[in-house]
């Protein structure tokens, strides 16, 4: 991507006519005016002094703007002209309706422009780089135009969107200066990447870093000494195959071998998905990782010395240890210590400050209480209906069967989840409180009363919420719109939090067990599963231990109920 790349290597010249009708694919809405509307914007812009590095000097301009094709006009968006079947041409569209005077959002559009045509031109550029990985462009290039067709969207200060004070931060705080080189855009977007910003700002910067921080990767793969050492590589596999009479043997296998090997050493596949570069969308154990790096990186030398001492010895001299000041890394998703403690606070804070007569209110926020508790000391994911009907639980054994995800080898019949003690104490709290409330609301609601006994009867699922004298089932939505001011994004954060307090404390089995992570036809229970279930409640015992951890208290049911 450097502006003197043909000059020191011997690259073909590709043909931008040809790459731009890649990039537009199969949509053909007026393809002819946005092909030619994003011609005209390529050439609008001087290629030294917008992200320098960020330019097509290996790209043949082959193709010329046509003055007599009129300019895009408005997309009106309709069951018909959807912009799911039009990702590319309502992004550029909306390029289009920029006002003369938003010269700085038509450079940066412009930007994405230039490094979406590289990406989806590099398998042609540099062929080698895709013999094994197969990587496909397409699907970022497509994140990263919805986010800035909204943020083009949200320039329109006479109209209000969803998140439209995020995406004007975005233009006036976070793209501010296009005039610096790629490397220093890319090292200003992980500077801002930090605790202190805002979810929605670390995920919008997160797509946007990852898409030029991969652009800056491929210029560094380009370079000679890294082609020369792959070749290095095949050609040493290559000897090896005649000498050691392997018939099969590549990069590829050797990496699936050395990911057998870690997991075999270690009975950690998260960790194994880590250190052998398992990209995280093919694991999800690596999307919930909570990792100490120091640990981490004393796990890799101490692997590296088992399958080569020779090797790891060239490791530590040549790899410094990482730095003090960086410790942890892995999902941002999992709150805070001490955010969790406040909002458990909150929330029972909440049943106990309604009013003493208002027990539909009390029932309200015991429920929500109650949603939350259990997503957090049962790991589940926060599916509609969660956790199912009351039959699911069996307190005397203190397992639950939870349906949250149907895939896998479980064939719809979900899975175990071991319930702490804790947990099955304020379960029972909970259903004297149903039963206090049906008979207490019988005369003046008799149907919320036949509800609550379908409940007690597994007719109707666990957890509820009444409005408007109708009941409802929970579901994330319905919460989240009940509690809005708790302001968190993900409403998985339960499940983020309960991996990262696992981390380390069991073993790695029975947690992937309780996610449901397992690989197909190892899932708990299962004929082929060598996971013994007496070890696997024992989980239950450290997610016990959240509650101090967390300073969580239970509800004090009978202060309602006497």
């Amino acid at each position: 991507m450097s502006n003197d790349l043909n000059e020191h290597f011997d690259l073909p010249m590709i043909s931008i006519k040809r790459t731009i009708e890649k990039l537009f694919g199969d949509e053909q809405f007026e393809r002819a005016q946005h092909i030619n509307f994003v011609i005209e914007l390529l050439s609008s812009q001087q290629t030294d002094n917008c992200l320098d590095g960020l330019n097509l000097d290996c790209f043949d301009i082959d193709v010329e703007f046509q003055s007599n094709l009129p300019k895009p006009s408005v997309i009106s968006f309709n069951k018909k002209v959807k912009i799911s079947d039009l990702p590319i041409t309502s992004y550029v569209n909306s390029i289009s309706q920029l006002s003369e005077s938003q010269t700085h959002a038509k450079n940066w559009n412009i930007l994405v422009l230039k490094a979406a045509i590289y990406l989806i031109a590099l398998p042609e550029l540099k062929p080698e780089l895709f013999k094994q990985a197969h990587t496909e462009h397409f699907n970022t290039v497509k994140r990263l135009f919805q986010r800035f067709r909204t943020a083009n969207k949200n320039l329109d200060t006479e109209k209000k969107y969803q998140n439209t004070q995020e995406y004007q931060r975005l233009w006036s705080t976070y793209l501010q200066d296009p005039t610096q080189s790629l490397e220093q855009f890319i090292q200003h977007l992980i500077t801002l990447d930090t605790d202190e910003l805002p979810e929605f700002d670390r995920n919008l910067l997160n797509d946007i870093r990852i898409t030029f921080n991969y652009i800056l990767k491929n210029k560094a793969k380009i370079a000679r000494a890294s082609i020369d050492s792959f070749d290095d590589i095949q050609q040493y596999l290559r000897k090896l195959r005649q000498e050691l009479l392997i018939p099969k043997l590549s990069v590829v296998k050797v990496s699936s071998l050395l990911h057998h090997t870690v997991l075999a050493k270690t009975g950690n596949k998260q960790l194994a998905d880590l250190i052998t570069g398992i990209d995280a969308n093919q694991s999800s154990s690596i999307s919930y990782c909570h990792q100490n790096i120091p640990r981490l990186h004393a796990q890799y030398i101490d692997i590296l010395k088992s399958l080569c001492a020779d090797i790891a010895s060239t490791y530590e001299s040549c790899v410094p240890s990482p730095p003090d000041s960086i410790i942890h890394f892995g999902s941002r998703k999992a709150p805070k210590p001490q955010v969790i403690t406040e909002i458990f606070a909150v929330l029972k804070f909440n049943i106990f400050s309604q009013a003493e007569d208002d027990l539909i209110a009390i029932y309200n926020h015991y429920n929500i209480w109650m949603w939350h508790i259990l997503l957090l000391f049962t790991a589940a994911r926060p599916v509609a209906e969660f956790p199912g009907f009351l039959k699911n639980f069996n307190l005397k054994r203190q397992i639950l069967m939870v349906s949250d995800k149907e895939a896998g080898g479980r064939n719809g019949f979900g899975r175990l989840i071991p319930l702490c003690s804790f947990l099955v104490e304020e379960i029972k709290k909970f259903l004297k409180f149903l039963e206090y409330f049906s008979i207490q609301i019988m005369m003046s609601h008799p149907a919320l009363s036949d509800v609550i006994q379908q409940i007690e009867a597994s007719k109707l699922p666990f957890l509820g919420i009444i409005q408007d004298d109708e009941w409802k089932p929970l579901s994330p939505s319905t919460v989240k719109n009940f509690h809005p001011e708790l302001g968190l994004d993900h409403a998985n954060w339960h499940r983020h939090t309960a991996r990262a307090f696992l981390t380390h404390k069991f073993s790695e089995p029975e947690i992937l067990a309780l996610f449901g992570h397992e690989l197909m036809q190892q899932e708990a229970a299962h004929p082929f599963s060598s996971l013994s279930l007496s070890q696997f409640s024992k989980i239950a015992d450290v997610l016990e231990q959240m509650k101090t951890y967390f300073k969580i208290t239970g509800v004090e049911a009978h202060v309602i109920t006497q």
